[in-house]
C-alpha cells in the first residue's frame, strides 16, 4: 500500500521553482538564476537543495568526465508533482512521465537543459515578442504535432509578412536519420489542418536549430526534397544555427 505523502509548508519562492522545474523538466541553479535575473547563484542553489532534501525535487550530479562538468541538474519528483497537482491543478496528466524522470537517458536530460537555454536566448533576443511554451506545457494537446516541438513560440502581436507563431525544434543533439524519420509527420500534421480548426490561428512557421553548417546543409536538402515531392510550398520553414534568423 503506497504511503500517504506529507507536504511541507512552502513559501512563494519555493512554489515558483517547483512550477519552473515542471515547465522545463530539468533545470540547473545557474540557468534558473539567469531566468530570475539574479546576480548571485548561491540563493538559487540553496533553495533547490532544500526542495531536494524535502523530496519535492530529485537531482543528478554528473562527474567531470571528459571535461564535461554539467553540474547538478534538478527534476520534479512524484511528490513535487502531487503537490502542484493537489494545490494548483498542474500536471496530473504528466504523472507517468514525471515518475520516470530518474531513469531517463543522459541525452534526454541534456535536451531539456538545452530547451531552457534556448528559452532564455529567445527572451533576450526578442523581448516581449513571444509567449513561450515548453514540451511539458503542450503535452496532451492533440492539435500539436507529434513529435512535439521543443518550444512553441506564440507571438503577442501579429506582424505583417511573418508567421505569428513558430514550432521550434532543436536538432543540435539529434542525428540526421532521426530528423528524416520525424519530418514527414510534420507534413502530415500540416496537411490535416487540425491546428487551424482548433486554434483559429495560421499554421506556425517551423524553425530548425542546427549544431553546425554541415547539419544545416543536410536538413535543408532533405526539407526541400520532401516539400517538392509533397507539392507543398506554403509551409514556412527556417533552418539555421542561430536564433537570429527569426529577424529575417
Amino acid at each position: 500500500m503506497p504511503r500517504k505523502l506529507q507536504f511541507n509548508t512552502l513559501n512563494d519562492k519555493q512554489i515558483h521553482l517547483l512550477k519552473l522545474t515542471y515547465k522545463f523538466r530539468f533545470v540547473t541553479a545557474p540557468l534558473l538564476a539567469r531566468y530570475k535575473d539574479l546576480k548571485s547563484r548561491s540563493s538559487m542553489y540553496t533553495t533547490l537543495e532544500r526542495l531536494a532534501e524535502q523530496e519535492y525535487l530529485g537531482k543528478y550530479k554528473t562527474k567531470n568526465e571528459g571535461f564535461q562538468n554539467k553540474g547538478t541538474r534538478y527534476y520534479l519528483t512524484t511528490k513535487g508533482l502531487s503537490y502542484l497537482s493537489s494545490n494548483y491543478g498542474i500536471g496530473a496528466h504528466m504523472a507517468k512521465a514525471i515518475g520516470g524522470n530518474r531513469n531517463v537517458t543522459e541525452r534526454f536530460k541534456d535536451q531539456h537543459i538545452a530547451d531552457l537555454r534556448l528559452y532564455l536566448q529567445i527572451e533576450d533576443t526578442y523581448p516581449d515578442q513571444f509567449e513561450i511554451y515548453t514540451r511539458t506545457e503542450v503535452a496532451g494537446q492533440k492539435h500539436f504535432p507529434n513529435p512535439l516541438p521543443d518550444l512553441y513560440l506564440k507571438r503577442f502581436k501579429s506582424i505583417d509578412e511573418k508567421p505569428d507563431d513558430y514550432f521550434l525544434f532543436d536538432l543540435t543533439s539529434k542525428p540526421l536519420y532521426e530528423f528524416k524519420k520525424d519530418f514527414p509527420k510534420l507534413i502530415e500534421h500540416f496537411d490535416s489542418e487540425i491546428w487551424e480548426k482548433k486554434t483559429g490561428r495560421p499554421y506556425p512557421g517551423i524553425l530548425f536549430i542546427c549544431v553546425d553548417s554541415k547539419q544545416e546543409f543536410g536538413v535543408d536538402k532533405y526539407v526541400i526534397s520532401t516539400l517538392e515531392n509533397a507539392g507543398i510550398d506554403e509551409l514556412i520553414i527556417k533552418i539555421s544555427t542561430s536564433l537570429g534568423i527569426l529577424k529575417k
